[in-house]
């Protein structure tokens, strides 16, 4: 995708744990930096994605290169700290000043829930389950995200926007661009203690309201004779 450095990086987005804001440019002044959208802090498949990314996280450190999570919803910033889903740098963009920039928009109702029902969302449910990854229903769910990857001279080195909540970034990309191998990544973390996850309860009233609108919007439109 075609990418707005220029635009992206005037955006400004404030830090998690003191509040202070900063311009997105400054991540990649004088270093290499990866920066991640998240799409909600409280969606297992993301708080996957940034365990995922935490793997980077020591050998970042090592190369000079700085590890940037940016979300937007205010809901769920501070379980996602506390059930430390991810080892970077957190941001808020309350705005989604920087998910415009990048072009990440929000999936339609329809078309967000059939791509949870389809084999790539059944598959990171199993890997979500697996890894004792768990999530809730709280915050904007059909926001999209996206990562950008940008060298210290401010050149864009790879960059993904989500088209489907199931997407994820190429991490062989984000190694090969580094010269990391698999053994330099620190293993995954998993089973969260302080993460709160669905109730039963949650999750059984989500699959209801999911096959209905699925299946309203499966259907086809009768018009009217008049």
């Amino acid at each position: 995708m075609a990418v707005d450095l220029l635009k992206f990086g005037s955006c400004t987005v404030s830090n998690v744990v003191d509040k202070s804001t900063v311009s997105v440019k400054s991540f990649w002044d004088g270093t290499p930096c990866v920066i991640a959208l998240l799409r909600r802090f409280g969606c297992a498949f993301c708080r996957l994605h940034a365990l995922e990314l935490s793997r980077f996280q020591s050998a970042f450190q090592a190369k000079g290169v700085r590890l940037i999570g940016i979300g937007h919803d205010t809901e769920g910033v501070e379980e996602f700290r506390e059930g430390q889903f991810f080892s970077g740098e957190l941001y808020l963009d309350e705005k989604k000043e920087t998910y415009a920039a990048l072009g990440c928009g929000s999936v339609g109702l329809v078309p967000g829930m059939f791509s949870l029902v389809q084999s790539a969302g059944r598959n990171l449910v199993r890997e979500t389950k697996g890894k004792n990854v768990v999530g809730n229903l709280k915050g904007d769910g059909w926001q999209t995200g996206g990562l950008v990857v940008v060298d210290k001279d401010g050149s864009l080195l790879y960059s993904f926007k989500q088209t489907k909540v199931t997407d994820n970034p190429d991490y062989v990309k984000i190694k090969e661009l580094f010269n990391l191998k698999e053994e330099d990544l620190a293993p995954l973390k998993g089973n969260q203690p302080k993460a709160v996850s669905i109730t039963e309860n949650e999750r059984t009233n989500f699959r209801r309201h999911a096959s209905s609108i699925i299946s309203t919007g499966l259907q086809p439109r009768v018009e009217r004779r008049r």
